[in-house]
This record gives structure tokens, C-alpha cells and sequence, in this order.
């Protein structure tokens, strides 16, 4: 495995991805996925990658800077060194979510978009979103030049979503803003008439609010630290990644404040 990590770092070096003052953080993050999955490269799979990232953000002693860089540093020891190796040896089974190698020309679009994407210091959750649909668009128009991408090809796929795939409207919506954002940042085109798109059914759901006193049985069942979290999320609305990314410095126990920081959208509150 050292030697692996050898030819890692002198991947980083020759690409010249990396600043040479930052290899070694690149290394460690890569050694600390693969520990993950007992360095096991060979059996490494894009939702094993994408489970390690979103632990990282729900890990309190991991900033945000450094789960985009352990972003990164994965992203590029499994997509393109690992690729690099299977060229060379044709013996790395990672499974690829497309049918067959991506082109060049949508290649950059992807890396333009992540580029994109985290100079903006979008969430990593929006990244891999924005990507995923990146790729099933790709898929959908059949590796269509994206220089040709027009607003006929937006709208017969947000359409086969809402009638073949039956997908929610807040997942249509999603779809529909990450080609937006790619269109107009990564592309520098413009979509029009998209009046025509069918639009998925926004479905009206009657929130379920337990009592008090089922509150109350179900706090019975936790204690310690896990009691704590589960009253500071019920009591203030905190999301669980919220919760988690708490300090001591974020509660004001003299005025009974909580400050949630770079919450949804990276907003404070």
C-alpha cells in the first residue's frame, strides 16, 4: 500500500493539481478513506466515496475547508489516479455510473462544473448533486456536444422526468436549477420558452407532530450526550448536521441563544 501512496504523490506532483505545500494533507486524506474500506482500491464504488464525504460533514472535529479538501483529494485519487492505473494495467473494477468512458468534451463540463460550484462555496451535498444530474442529462441526450445543448433539450428532459420517471416536483426543481446554473456559468448559454415543460405534481402532505407526551416517552429511551442533541433539535429546529457541528463558543446559555452556523445555504442564524 506505501508504494501506492508513493505513486499517488508523485501523480499530485506531476499533474501539478496540488501546491507542494498541501501533498501531504492530500495523501492523508486519501490514506484515510482507504482505511475506511481496509485499502481495498479495487473494490471502491461512488457511493462508498460519497458515504466517507458525508461523514466527514457530519464529523464536529472536521471544518468545512477541510471536507472540501478531503473532497478533492478522494476525488482525485479514485477518479483520476485510480483511472490512470486502470489504464495502464486494466485490472481496477470502480464502478463508473455511466455504460461506457465519458468523452472528453463532457469530462470538462464536469470539471468546470465542481470548479465552478466550490468557487461560489456551494454545500459539498449541492456539488454532488449538481454533478449527478450532469451525468443523467449526459446519458439522456446521448453524449450530445454540450457546445449544441439547446432549450428543446432541457425541456424533453425535465418533462421524461415528470412523466416517465415520476419524480417529485422538489426533484424536478432540483434537476431544473442545476442545468440552469451549468447553462449559464459552465456553458454561457441561455435557456428560453421552457413554459412548455410538464411539470411534476406538487404533492400537499399534512405534517405529523407527536404530543408531548410521546416526546417525552421517546426522550426516556436516550440518555447522555444522545438526550442532549435530541432536545437541543427539538427544542431549537436544528438539523442533525447542524446539531452535530455545534461548539461551546455557538451557545450563549446567558441570554438561551444558539447560533447556528452555515446552516441551508450557507447561512447563519
Amino acid at each position: 500500500m506505501t508504494d501506492k501512496f508513493n505513486e499517488f504523490e508523485a501523480f499530485l506532483s506531476e499533474s501539478g493539481k496540488v501546491p507542494k505545500d498541501k501533498t501531504r494533507y492530500y495523501l492523508y486524506w486519501a490514506r484515510r478513506f482507504l482505511k475506511q474500506y481496509n485499502y481495498q482500491p479495487d473494490n471502491i464504488n461512488t457511493q462508498q466515496v460519497e458515504k466517507y464525504l458525508d461523514s466527514l460533514e457530519a464529523d464536529e472535529g472536521v471544518a468545512d475547508w477541510q471536507v472540501k479538501q478531503a473532497a478533492d483529494a478522494v476525488i482525485l485519487y479514485v477518479e483520476q489516479f485510480l483511472t490512470k492505473q486502470l489504464e495502464q494495467s486494466r485490472s481496477y473494477a470502480y464502478s463508473k455510473p455511466q455504460a461506457h468512458a465519458i468523452s472528453p468534451l463532457w469530462k470538462h463540463v464536469i470539471d468546470e462544473t465542481r470548479k465552478t460550484v466550490r468557487l461560489r462555496h456551494y454545500s459539498l451535498s449541492t456539488e454532488k448533486s449538481y454533478i449527478a444530474w450532469v451525468q443523467r442529462f449526459r446519458a439522456f441526450i446521448a453524449e450530445k456536444d454540450p457546445q449544441r445543448i439547446d432549450t428543446n433539450d432541457i425541456r424533453q428532459f425535465l418533462t421524461h422526468l415528470a412523466v416517465h420517471d415520476r419524480v417529485s416536483a422538489s426533484t424536478q426543481n432540483q434537476a431544473f436549477n442545476a442545468l440552469l446554473f451549468i447553462c449559464r456559468h459552465v456553458l454561457r448559454c441561455e435557456l428560453n420558452n421552457l413554459d412548455s415543460v410538464v411539470r411534476a405534481k406538487q404533492r400537499i402532505y399534512l405534517p405529523v407532530v407527536l404530543s408531548k407526551e410521546e416526546i417525552k416517552r421517546m426522550f426516556s429511551h436516550l440518555d447522555n450526550q444522545y438526550l442532549l442533541m435530541a432536545q437541543i433539535m427539538y427544542g431549537g429546529g436544528l438539523r442533525l448536521s447542524e446539531c452535530l457541528r455545534l461548539r461551546v463558543k455557538d451557545v450563549d446559555l446567558q441570554n438561551d441563544l444558539i447560533m447556528v452556523r452555515s446552516g441551508k445555504g450557507d447561512k447563519d442564524r
